[in-house]
């Protein structure tokens, strides 16, 4: 149980709150709505807010600028770091399991 609980604690740091805003939710944005830009460039002229207890929506009007690449970047490789984690966290879980079986296994014979 403590290897589930430390892979599922560096699965959360994986696309996090954190990422999402410094990104403005680029990997969502990608599939459902015209995405932020690179370098150059304007997006998200109109915006969407659904309000979290309520459910109503509301627009807004203004723009992003473009996503900076050097951060972007740093940020990725941030992530990169985290799924390394995540599956270290995944090979202890495995290795416990593996553990517990093979032990239950050898009293069973």
């Amino acid at each position: 149980m403590v290897a589930f609980k430390r892979l599922k604690a560096r699965l959360d740091t994986v696309n996090g709150k954190a990422f999402r805003e410094a990104t403005h939710d680029f990997r969502n944005a990608y599939y459902h709505r015209l995405s932020p830009r690179f370098v150059i460039g304007m997006t998200q002229i109109v915006t969407r807010h659904v309000d979290p207890k309520t459910k109503s929506v509301s627009y807004g009007f203004g723009g992003m600028e473009a996503l900076d690449l050097a951060e972007v970047s740093a940020l990725l490789a941030a992530q990169r770091d985290n799924c390394y984690g995540v599956f270290e966290a995944f090979q202890m879980l495995v290795q416990e399991q593996v553990t517990v079986i093979t032990s239950n296994s050898t009293v069973a014979n």
